[in-house]
């Protein structure tokens, strides 16, 4: 079950609220990471004070995300507008930080997992696509335009980037094939419950 009102066994937490905490954990880290190599590069003047800019919004566009955790799945437009915007904010990072060079490549993958977990794959598909169209973008297309990003021929780069663009893609079809998605879920279990009284009632009429 991952209805967010139940409690497990011996009064245990819900696995909704453990699959809350996963992500408020995962979204720290992504934080971390971000906020620890944009102050290391920024203070080797690699890179410009957007990279700054767009660090600050992330740690606060991810307090509000943690704050709200399971409210996410109730507020429906709200919801998608804060993780369009999230995921808005890891392109930008992901384009100010040099494509795979980026420290954001792990932020970028938050809304996907959120929006595959927590959402609909209506709203995960294109959020999927985003960081992986724009990381191919960079090295292949605008690598011949500045010098901010290697051309994808370079070095490592020709692994490195499909690598990064199937982990975003298979983030996102993962926890529906895994039946990981909270609202599947609370869907299927509200079906057997409601299957099971029809079952109990039709019982009793005979």
């Amino acid at each position: 079950m991952f209805s967010s009102e139940r409690l497990g066994p011996g009064g245990s937490r819900a696995p909704s609220r453990d699959v809350a905490n996963l992500l408020a954990a995962f979204r720290f880290l992504a934080v971390a990471v971000v906020v620890s190599l944009t102050v290391v590069l920024q203070s080797r003047a690699s890179q410009d004070v957007s990279s700054v800019v767009v660090a600050t919004i992330a740690a606060g566009m991810s307090t509000v995300i943690v704050v709200l955790g399971l409210r996410l799945t109730t507020l429906h437009k709200t919801a998608y507008a804060l993780l369009l915007a999230d995921a808005g904010l890891g392109v930008w990072g992901i384009l100010v930080g040099g494509g795979v060079d980026s420290p954001f490549l792990l932020y970028a993958l938050l809304p996907v997992l959120s929006a595959a977990l927590l959402m609909n794959r209506r709203l995960a598909v294109p959020l999927a696509m985003l960081p992986a169209v724009t990381v191919i973008a960079a090295h292949k297309v605008l690598s011949t335009q500045t010098d901010r990003y290697a051309w994808i021929l370079e070095g490592n780069y020709l692994t490195l980037v499909p690598v990064y663009a199937s982990v975003c893609l298979a983030e996102e079809v993962l926890p529906f094939y895994a039946n990981l998605n909270l609202r599947l879920s609370e869907q299927d279990s509200a079906r057997r419950e409601e299957q099971r009284m029809l079952r109990a009632e039709l019982h009793d009429k005979l």
